[in-house]
């Protein structure tokens, strides 16, 4: 049996892409590679970037969640233009930022919510993928045992406008975009994204809640076992395809990965610059230590590095949380996770290591060397 059939066939096991991490002395960052496509950042409020290299790869809708799965399944292929619905999640219109229309999703169980955002162009495509995204909030907060009250989720864009920017600042959420075709249909990429990545950064708004994010291997692998998780229940064949890229990639690889050390990217300042408003350029040009919230977007040409066996990283970091899992279990490996990622302060190696060490009676040192 593969390691996807038996993630699929057991959903204790929780598998997301792959994703470098960008660090100099003023900018943290990470990416998410696919094959081939385009890089999207996100700059948070704690002055981390998140990149996203994309594979080329009317009515209210009422959603309540959790869903049996052909019901997420079904949410998440809907032919555009329908609106499929779920039970447990509250669909509401909006507009809060005055220039897109938006859907305020919100899980009724926990309070917990999101926008999903959308032009003219592509307002069919959202509100048929809404239930998609709606959808993750619950299915989220059961593998992340989050029991957080109203807790607010990363945000969707779905736009036609390949110049779509969407606003920065210390109050705004960020916002991770579908750039829909000129009709306002979705490709394969923009459904990969929706089912399989975006489940992936969400764990990540979810880590920063208390204090900046640690070591890039424990980020990624956690994230890639929740994501994973979230992504079988949405789009199987999808997401299945994506962890046996990652069996492949471990099985590639014979020296050392040492992914103790992984990070270490740089994104050109004026790839950044390009892409500021000329007031927030001006900002940026007088002080330096001045980061934007939003997102941006970058081609491979705007990066600096050499992230050798990025998607062998990826795949032996979410390794080791599945292996984990399959010797204490979901609940054990969890509440290991959520105890490191609540500590106040930038998490290291030798925390993890010492209270996996406290927990599991085991030693995760040799496989980050």
């Amino acid at each position: 049996m593969t390691l996807a059939r038996r993630v699929r066939d057991d959903r204790s096991v929780r598998p997301c892409d792959e994703r470098f991490r960008c660090c100099d002395e003023r900018v943290r960052a990470e990416i998410l590679v696919q094959p081939s496509g385009w890089l999207m950042a996100a700059f948070d409020a704690e002055l981390s970037m998140r990149f996203l290299i994309l594979e080329l790869v009317s009515a209210a809708v009422l959603v309540s969640a959790p869903a049996g799965e052909s019901d997420l399944v079904a949410a998440c292929s809907a032919s555009i233009g329908e609106t499929p619905q779920v039970m447990g999640l509250r669909f509401s219109e909006d507009q809060p930022d005055g220039a897109l229309a938006s859907l305020r999703l919100t899980n009724e169980a926990s309070g917990g919510w999101m926008r999903v955002y959308f032009d003219a162009g592509s307002e069919r495509a959202a509100r048929s993928r809404a239930a998609c995204l709606g959808a993750q909030i619950a299915l989220l907060e059961e593998q992340l045992a989050d029991d957080r009250r109203d807790a607010r989720w990363d945000d969707v864009v779905f736009t036609t406008d390949a110049a779509y920017a969407p606003p920065r600042g210390d109050e705004v959420q960020n916002r991770w975009i579908i750039r829909t075709t000129a009709d306002g249909s979705l490709d394969e990429g923009d459904e990969d994204l929706i089912t399989t990545v975006i489940p992936h950064e969400q764990v990540h708004e979810y880590q920063k809640r208390v204090a900046p994010m640690g070591p890039r291997w424990f980020r990624e692998g956690h994230a890639s076992w929740v994501g994973f998780k979230v992504a079988l229940q949405l789009a199987p064949d999808r997401a299945e395809r994506v962890i046996a890229e990652r069996e492949a990639a471990i099985a590639d690889v014979s020296e050392r990965l040492t992914l103790g050390r992984w990070g270490g990217l740089q994104v050109r300042p004026e790839a950044i610059l390009r892409q500021l408003s000329p007031e927030d350029r001006a900002r940026k040009l007088a002080d330096p230590t001045f980061q934007p919230n939003g997102t941006f977007q970058f081609g491979p040409g705007d990066v600096i590095s050499d992230e050798g066996n990025a998607i062998a990283r990826y795949a032996a970091s979410w390794r080791i949380f599945v292996d984990l899992e399959t010797r204490h279990g979901a609940d054990a490996v969890q509440s290991w996770a959520n105890d490191l990622i609540s500590i106040p302060a930038r998490l290291t190696n030798e925390q993890v290591v010492d209270l996996a060490r406290e927990r599991f009676g085991e030693d995760l040192g040799p496989l980050l060397e």
